[in-house]
């Protein structure tokens, strides 16, 4: 159990547990448990709740908390079998530093982000009036199968200002080496340059944006005024996907903006060496 006192409000954080979401099993893939971490930090107008009178099963309490000023949520992956369970381990590790951060454990963030909160109500007491904070970090896996695990992790918080922030970060593995896999795993330098050339047909025809025009006169920041993929994507049944988070090329109100591929697009670009190419044989 760990208390945490404010200056500017009486709270309680609650050791987090983690709660198990079982994954779904496939041919060639993973058996994986999604574990959820949850701590907050609650306040009433006249007491401190304690560990004895919380009741965290039913939530009794928070239906009758003024406010919920802390709240911090995370998933993390736990690869139970696998094609080889030795990098099911590294992957587990790399999805967990993801998730984390720069943090190595759910309490180290969780301290942190309390701590940063409280040195922002001592430096601005206005904000104590803004909505409470939270942070939720949410795994969703779009592809496990033929030696393939692509997931990922939704990114949602709100550390007041104007907003709240978030995105998604995209993570694809191959089961048998544990290795992440890169866009220079999937295609050669040709097939990367055509696929290029062919995203920015896609994103052209998705804006509006005319042939033989300048990308950023249309809202857009792409450095060099040049167009790029990044190498924020993932697989699911119907092929690959690239995503731009707000922010990333174009103003927060601009949204997200999704890059699709259909299997048969990729067909002719993608290096036969890559796992990828088996699954677009069979698609």
């Amino acid at each position: 159990m760990k208390i945490y006192l404010f200056t500017v409000i009486l709270g309680l954080a609650l050791t987090a547990f983690p709660t198990v979401i079982s994954g779904e099993q496939y041919g060639d893939s993973a058996i994986y448990n999604i574990e959820v971490y949850q701590d907050f930090v609650i306040r009433t107008e006249d007491q401190i709740i304690s560990s004895d009178s919380f009741d965290a099963d039913s939530n009794i309490y928070l239906s009758r908390i003024t406010d919920t000023v802390i709240n911090v949520r995370f998933e993390l992956l736990n690869i139970t079998e696998a094609p080889n369970l030795g990098s099911a381990g590294d992957i587990d590790a790399l999805v967990a530093k993801a998730v984390f951060s720069d943090s190595i454990s759910f309490d180290d963030y969780f301290e942190y982000f309390v701590q940063q909160y409280n040195e922002t109500i001592e430096q601005n007491p206005e904000m104590k009036l803004q909505s409470g904070w939270f942070d939720q970090r949410t795994l969703t896996v779009t592809y496990n199968a033929d030696y393939l695990l692509s997931l990922g992790i939704h990114y949602f918080s709100f550390l007041g200002g104007a907003h709240p922030s978030h995105g998604t970060r995209y993570l694809n593995f191959n089961l048998e080496s544990g290795d992440s896999l890169i866009l220079q795993n999937i295609f050669n330098n040709q097939g990367l340059a055509e696929l290029n050339e062919l995203g920015e047909k896609k994103f052209r025809e998705l804006h509006s944006i005319p042939p033989d025009t300048n990308i950023n006169d249309f809202g857009f920041w792409f450095d060099q005024d040049s167009f790029y993929l990044n190498h924020n994507f993932y697989f699911d049944s119907t092929g690959m996907h690239f995503l731009y988070n707000p922010y990333e090329i174009a103003c927060y109100a601009a949204g997200y903006t999704q890059l699709d591929f259909s299997w048969q697009e990729l067909k002719e670009l993608t290096d036969p060496t890559s796992i990828i190419y088996s699954i677009i044989k069979q698609n």
